[in-house]
């Protein structure tokens, strides 16, 4: 497989998993064990679901964005002497 279907193998995935979030950032899912941010107390209570979804979301966004960008070639340093 071509380095640059993986690129977009890798692309296509960020993308699917950002649309995802959409209906949680909108506040249309509401508290459940298949989607979203599932402990005790946000299963528990409204108020409490919708921020931390919307904080988890972030989180990702800004820790895992980099990962859908290529990676920069580096040209190999060479000795001379």
């Amino acid at each position: 497989m071509s380095l640059e279907i993986v690129y977009l193998i890798n692309i296509g995935v960020g993308l699917l998993i950002g649309g995802l979030a959409i209906p949680l950032i909108l506040e249309k899912i509401k508290p459940n064990m298949w989607y979203g941010f599932k402990t005790k107390k946000t299963l528990s209570d409204e108020k409490i679901w919708y921020p931390a979804n919307k904080c988890k979301i972030r989180y990702k966004t800004a820790t895992h964005s980099g990962n859908k960008l290529p990676p920069f070639r580096v040209k190999p340093a060479t000795h001379s002497g």
